[in-house]
């Protein structure tokens, strides 16, 4: 009588087998010169090494960005009108259920702290002059001075308040943008203040 191997095993090998292929193509990907014609891991036309001109692997042989003069630059203020359906709907997206979000008194409804993030659509445009494909996110903070409400008239000022170009230990020139949102209301009050910094490649 023939074996077979239980279901498990079987899974087991095959997720085995697919990784041990893969770290195979990789390193094929990163060690054949530039214009080799080996046939390693079978004929594949659409593998090719990694090139040094790619921003997001290596920049030293590329002139640097100055991101020093982005230092300043401000976004157009936009304004909204905090709504009370609007902060159900956004705490259900969220699976928030807090009687505090959910109650029909205008009085005592609440918007949750992260519910400023659905009006804020044009909070890159303060880095409109920079190439957003070189930069990720490395942290967020947000000041609470006071709640959100149904009917709070808000406006959102963005500004670039810091760029801090340093040398990355591994991954070279790297520049750190601090992007400012500041929420206010009609008297000009800070209802939040919001810093993402933002890590780019020069």
């Amino acid at each position: 009588m023939r074996s077979s191997s239980p279901p498990i095993a079987r899974g087991a090998w095959l997720a085995t087998s697919c990784r041990a292929r893969l770290k195979h193509e990789l390193n094929c990907r990163t060690a054949l010169p530039e214009k080799s014609s080996s046939a390693c891991c079978g004929s594949r036309s659409g593998l090719q090494p990694t090139k040094k001109s790619d921003p997001l692997i290596n920049t030293q042989g590329d002139s640097m960005i100055d991101y020093k003069p982005m230092l300043g630059q401000k976004g157009p203020t936009f304004h909204c009108r905090v709504e009370a359906g609007k902060i159900k709907e956004y705490a259900a997206a969220v699976d928030d259920m807090s009687e505090f979000y959910w109650t029909d008194d205008a009085g005592q409804q609440y918007a949750p702290p992260t519910f400023s993030h659905v009006y804020r659509s044009g909070k890159m445009s303060a880095m409109s002059s920079a190439d957003l494909t070189r930069f990720v996110q490395g942290e967020h903070e947000i000041v609470y001075h006071k709640p959100l409400r149904p009917g709070d008239e808000i406006s959102y000022d963005i500004e670039i308040v810091s760029v801090t170009e340093k040398d990355g230990r591994q991954s070279g020139p790297i520049a750190l943008i601090v992007l400012q949102t500041v929420l206010r209301d009609p008297a000009g009050e800070p209802v939040q203040t919001i810093r993402q910094t933002f890590v780019g490649k020069r």
